[in-house]
């Protein structure tokens, strides 16, 4: 979790400075990119519970992270702008479902009375990624050209955490769909109108 978002950090917003200087975006087109991504972020989350009832967490995080991975590697070579949007839907929708299977299948195989450990361990994970990518941003983006090599490094890092899930089926070894229990049990569960709107809210709460 720590390596998503740490990678997620440098290849949504802290890109967009050295986008715009090297692209010499305006600040609509600079906007649009991120637009495009959190979208898709949006929708990735928002449509892997119902993958879940089809596919295992493991296949969903593998498969969203290779996604992830692709849209990084098109965003690292992209030559115009509009190859650059596609890189970045890509990159929102792996990370969105991706992010979402790991988070589910890391919490369905931790019992009960570890989960306040877990998550302790899981969001300080992610806490010292943000600190962690802001600080390397100057070091990462200061030369023209410079968020094509952090497009890549985020290429390299989700493919291998999709190698990683792949290869390891005891991390998340059964199929989402059969349980009737638990954190994916729930995940998957029908959402009212209410629960939609309160999803919404918090989405929108995170775009602010």
């Amino acid at each position: 979790m720590a390596l998503d978002i740490g990678v997620a950090r440098i290849t949504y917003g802290t890109v967009l400075p050295a986008l715009r200087r090297d692209l010499s975006l305006s600040f609509f087109e600079a906007g649009a990119l991120s637009a495009v991504n959190l979208a898709a972020y949006l929708l990735g989350t928002l449509i892997a519970p119902r993958l879940g009832r089809i596919a295992s967490m493991r296949a969903l995080a593998r498969w969203g992270h290779a996604v992830f991975a692709l849209g990084a590697l098109a965003s690292a070579l992209a030559p115009e702008v509009l190859t650059l949007a596609l890189g970045r839907v890509l990159t929102g929708l792996g990370a969105g479902v991706g992010l979402l299977a790991v988070f589910v299948g890391v919490f369905e195989q931790t019992r009960p009375g570890s989960r306040s450990v877990v998550s302790v361990g899981v969001w300080s994970g992610i806490g010292v990624a943000i600190v962690a990518s802001g600080l390397a941003a100057p070091w990462l983006l200061g030369e023209p050209g410079s968020w094509r090599s952090a497009f890549g490094v985020g290429a390299i890092l989700a493919g291998f955490v999709a190698w990683e899930v792949g290869r390891r089926p005891a991390m998340m070894p059964r199929a989402a769909g059969a349980l009737g229990t638990g954190p994916v049990a729930e995940a998957l569960a029908p959402r009212s109108a209410t629960a939609w709107l309160g999803l919404f809210g918090a989405y929108f709460m995170f775009g602010v």
